[in-house]
């Protein structure tokens, strides 16, 4: 994540190319980096590099999807609690299945 964090940084504000960013963690041998994918525990049918997600990161900001400028952090959050996140203006994704004592109270 903290690779992420760092490429979406210098992707967002210093206006690098996705591939520019992923650059420097790519070279690292061997990669510290597993694949993302969601967060389930079935096996993963899809797995996404870092240079995967910095891309979609990208398309979303010239797709107007994303702006950080209005970045709404108060409705970020709101929706987080709710299990919600907006993956694009007409499609949201839903947390995974919870189960026991670690489930938030809205699943249980």
């Amino acid at each position: 994540n903290a690779m992420f964090l760092l490429g979406s940084y210098l992707v967002l504000i210093e206006k690098w190319s996705p591939e520019r960013a992923a650059a420097p963690f790519l070279s690292i041998h061997p990669s510290p980096l597993k694949s993302y994918r969601d967060a389930t525990d079935y096996p993963s049918d899809f797995d996404f590099s870092i240079l995967d997600c910095l891309k979609g990161l990208d398309r979303g900001v010239r797709k107007g999807w994303f702006a950080w400028d209005t970045f709404d952090v108060d409705q970020y959050e709101r929706s987080a609690r709710a299990g919600i996140s907006a993956i694009c203006p007409k499609f949201v994704a839903f947390q995974g299945p919870h189960a026991g004592d670690d489930a938030p109270s809205w699943a249980r």
